[in-house]
This record gives C-alpha cells, structure tokens and sequence, in this order.
C-alpha cells in the first residue's frame, strides 16, 4: 500500500510538469487542465436522510477526520469542505439507529476499488467513517457511475460517496457538498511530440463516460478550435490503447482516474 501511495504521489507531481527532463516509458504528460471534477455524496431526495449524511461530513471535515482520510489515500490533505464539527450535534434530532446503504465506485483505485472479497478506498473509509459518527451500521456497494441514479431510485442504496454531480439531476436527487476535486487533464504519451493544443491540430481526442470529463471537453475553446473532433470509449483502458496505437492524439481523463491506470500491471 505505501509503495501505491509513493506511485500516485509521483505521478501527480509529473503530470504538471510539461516535458521537464526524461519521463520514463509509458508516462503520461499533462498539456494543460481544461476543468475539475466535484466529488459529493448524493443521497435520494425528498428524505431527511440527505440532511444528516451533509451534517456527518461537514463533522468529519471539521474534527480532521476527512482530512487524515486523504492523507491515508492521496498522500496528501486534497480535501475541500468547509469543516463543521458541531455540525451533527446542531440538528435537531438524529434518526433512529438503522442500517445505512452505501454505493461507492467498484474499480477507481484509490477512489474504491475491490480487493478479493473486500472493496477498500478512500470513500470507504469515508463511508465508514459516517456510519461511525452516526452509531450506525454501514453496508458498502460497489457500483458503477452509470449505475448511481437506478440504484438510489431503487432503493438498492441511500446515497453515494464519491461520485460527480453531474450524473444526476438535482431535481431528483440530493447533492452534498464537494469534498474532493481533481482536475481533468488534457494529456498525451510523454513521448509525444505534441507540446501544445494546436498541435492536435486535425487529430481526435479519446475520452470515457463522465459527465463532468465530457463537458470540460466540449467546453474547450482551444480543443474545438485544434482537435478534429472526440471519440468516447467504453472503458479506461479501451481510451489509453487507442492513444497508444494513434487512433486519437490526446486523452481528456480525470487526473486521479489517470494515476489509476499508471499503477496498473
């Protein structure tokens, strides 16, 4: 686990760092960030539920909690929620102990991910930590981003730790506020010859699924200028090989999301 952490750190400190020096092979080199990710915690709406998971985390910000969960994890205190440590104790009643259902990503090291028969990561300990600011039982679920609005309608979970806003709509759904953000990064092969945005210029740009990734994308002036168009892919590795076999010339990822795919075997 700390030679994990060690890896994540290391990567973060290079991505920033545009050509400085001999990467090693295989590395990823950041061009420029085109927008952040929110990570919240969404519960189902219309419920009091929303109101207390908020007032737990704004008490674990508030106490450090939160903070030595992202040191554990990130190696580093990257966490951004206005700290409350009164927060739970203002409410006027809690609801009575029950057990809490919790949905967290199912592979997004150091996010959540599974390891044999256990899902670990920083939103399972965040999870956990609710649960045992509350006095209640936590049973952790892992599933997918496309997955968060079909499981809350369900009822299959309460809410879900470490997911973007954005794959919901507010109507329906209770948003928490951010705890984390990570910025989405316009990156390539730092072997690439590709120093600068425009010269993209007549290639495509590979992408996933997430909602907050594909807006920063399309929202990029210099990227509908230069690049010839953006081709999403079904999965994380499915994006990185068509980077590396040139099918498209950059990739738009998440940095966080990056570094997973970097620790990979």
């Amino acid at each position: 686990m700390k030679k994990n952490i060690a890896l994540l750190l290391a990567f973060l400190l290079l991505l920033p760092l545009c050509a400085c020096g001999k990467a090693e092979p295989g590395a990823f080199r950041s061009l420029e960030t085109v927008g952040v990710k929110h990570y919240c915690v969404i519960c189902r709406g219309g419920v009091r539920l929303a109101d207390v998971i908020d007032a737990a985390m704004k008490t674990l910000a508030g106490t450090g909690s939160l903070s030595a969960i992202s040191v554990r994890w990130l190696g580093s205190d990257r966490t951004c929620l206005q700290g409350d440590s009164g927060a739970l104790a203002a409410l006027d009643e809690l609801p009575e102990p029950r057990v809490l259902n919790i949905g967290v990503e199912s592979e997004f090291y150091p996010i959540a991910y599974t390891d044999g028969d256990e899902t670990r990561g920083m939103c399972v300990d965040i999870a956990l930590a609710i649960g045992e600011q509350l006095g209640w039982e936590v049973r952790i679920t892992s599933i997918t981003p496309d997955e968060v609005g079909t499981q809350l309608s369900s009822g299959n979970i309460d809410c879900a730790v470490g997911f973007d806003s954005g794959l919901v709509r507010a109507a329906d759904y209770s948003v928490g506020s951010c705890f984390l953000e990570s910025n989405i990064l316009l990156a390539v092969r730092a072997e690439s010859d590709v120093r600068r945005v425009k010269d993209l210029a007549g290639a495509r740009v590979g992408t996933v699924s997430d909602p907050s990734v594909l807006k920063a994308l399309r929202s990029s002036e210099k990227l509908t200028k230069y690049a010839s168009g953006a081709t999403e892919y079904l999965s994380l590795p499915r994006c990185i090989e068509a980077l590396d076999k040139g099918w498209c010339g950059a990739v738009v990822l998440d940095a966080l999301m990056l570094a997973y795919y970097q620790m990979q075997p």
